[in-house]
């Protein structure tokens, strides 16, 4: 969806800002917010539940913050308090910019949100203010509608999970991405609580840093979106891209230290099982994805329904169906 693909560019430029550091290195410099604003615009334009991409590019430049500090800390200007607000007054300048931006596209991109007829008019409009109170509520359960009572008594993370899991990726997928998404969160808070300066530390610590983005939106975004009443699996598309990323990884992962270990302790035949476990992932994929799409290659089943009311039910029968039915 456009949703999801501008999420996922938005959530690039937040990697870029993160790993830019100090003077913008690999990118992450003013073109990088930019993007962010831009992403973050139009993410929101496509679905107004990725606004929790503004706290993940807020979380972006404060790790980009604290890279630099630590490198003022490294040079031995620590206590130099003019260079460090002088990095927390980029910070903030450089949020501003990206909200103004986001701002200005949500505003092109979303005229509908605004009242007015002219685009300088930021206020908003009555019907949209009234059609998020009403899609609130439709969330929350708070309106009693005969479609959401499918919603009723589903078990909060577990169904969307499974749903994700057996339909939405794939089994092979969905558990491998999943198996990532765990590693990595488990290397992240090993390399943030973790004390002393052991060399598996510090290189756990250099494995767990370009995780941090990918692991917040998985996992903040599947916590807000599992406790919601309504569970529809479309609500989480936009974090598929980076789960898809985390089995990568993963498999990947596999193949170097399994056989390292195995190489180790002379278990050679490991390596073997790390990479036909990378192919069995890979192979079960593109076959539930073609079998996926033996729903878009049949027609559609309202219109099968149609024909055989045409063919079967006589004219001038009474055809009745519920009210509420689109």
């Amino acid at each position: 969806t456009f949703g999801t693909f501008f999420a996922l560019l938005t959530l690039y430029f937040a990697i870029l800002v993160a790993q830019g550091g100090e003077a913008g290195r690999h990118g992450g410099g003013w073109g990088a917010y930019v993007g962010l604003g831009l992403g973050v615009g139009a993410s929101i334009s496509c679905r107004i539940n990725l606004l929790p991409l503004i706290v993940i590019a807020a979380f972006a430049a404060g790790v980009r913050l604290w890279d630099d500090i630590a490198t003022l800390r490294r040079q031995g200007r620590s206590r130099d308090m003019a260079a460090v607000g002088l990095l927390v007054q980029m910070t903030i300048f450089r949020l501003l910019v990206m909200v103004l931006i986001t701002v200005a596209v949500f505003r092109v991109a979303m005229p509908y949100a605004f009242g007015g007829t002219s685009i300088l008019d930021f206020s908003f409009a009555p019907q949209w203010r009234q059609n998020m109170k009403d899609v609130q509520a439709l969330m929350s359960g708070a309106a009693d509608t005969p479609p959401g009572h499918q919603w009723t008594s589903r078990t909060p993370f577990v169904f969307p999970f499974a749903n994700m899991v057996l339909w939405g990726m794939g089994i092979f997928l969905g558990l491998a991405a999943w198996a990532g998404w765990l590693l990595a969160t488990g290397q992240a808070v090993w390399a943030l609580t973790g004390v002393g300066r052991s060399p598996r530390l510090a290189e756990i610590r250099r494995e767990a840093r370009p995780h941090l983005i990918p692991i917040a939106w998985i996992g903040g975004m599947f916590l807000w979106q599992g406790l919601q009443y309504v569970q529809s699996m479309r609500y989480l598309l936009p974090i598929y891209p980076a789960l898809a990323l985390m089995a990568g990884w993963f498999l990947w992962w596999l193949v170097d230290n399994v056989g390292e270990w195995s190489v180790r302790r002379r278990l050679l035949a490991l390596r073997p099982v790390a990479y036909a476990l990378l192919a069995a992932v890979t192979i079960g994929t593109i076959l539930w994805g073609w079998g996926f799409l033996a729903i878009y290659r049949r027609p559609l089943t309202r219109i099968t329904a149609s024909e055989w009311l045409y063919n079967n039910i006589p004219d001038g029968s009474v055809v009745v169906n519920e009210h509420w039915d689109d």
